[in-house]
């Protein structure tokens, strides 16, 4: 008798059977959502250009809405999670007027709708990042003091005994 036979014994009914995989769906991460979403809002502070590029044109005006769609409102913090996304910013003699990211690490996105955005993921994904994180910092001590080291006291020779006792005159 098959496994895929209607007909089964009582012994065939205990056997659970294998459920069909189905792909996990990846949640959304929320800085990409309001990303995308100040992108459509907001084309004249921020725009994504065919290229697969973030422009900004004046970062003190972006630095305005961030509080708007994001819990912050340093442009610095910004900055950040677009270098987790693979962004990172294009010198200033290759675009001296604005603020250009471009996508260094990762795939490249030309022709990309600006939605498809919200499928990207970090370039390093946080089991690497705490990887990066657990190296030790303390330095191996060497063999050679510091010079803010404390200095050893000499052993103490007869004529400081004498000089360090009450009452001792010479």
């Amino acid at each position: 008798m098959s496994y895929s036979d209607a007909s089964t014994s009582d012994s065939e009914e205990s056997i659970p059977r294998k459920r069909a995989y189905k792909p996990r769906r990846r949640k959304i991460i929320p800085f990409l959502e309001k990303l995308v979403q100040l992108l459509q809002e907001e084309p004249e502070i921020i725009q994504w250009t065919r290229q697969g590029n973030i422009v900004i044109p004046d970062p003190s005006e972006l630095e305005k809405k961030l509080p708007v769609y994001f819990r912050h409102q340093h442009y610095s913090s910004f900055q950040r999670q677009l270098n987790n996304f693979g962004f990172n910013k294009q010198h200033k003699s290759a675009s001296p007027l604005n603020s250009v990211y471009i996508r260094i690490k990762g795939d490249q996105l030309p022709d990309l709708p600006v939605v498809e955005l919200l499928h990207l993921r970090p370039v390093l994904e946080r089991s690497q990042l705490r990887h990066r994180s657990k190296r030790s910092r303390r330095k191996a001590p060497s063999a050679t003091p510091s010079p803010r080291a404390k200095k050893p006291k000499p052993p103490p020779t007869p004529e400081r005994l004498d000089a360090a006792r009450p009452g001792s005159a010479t």
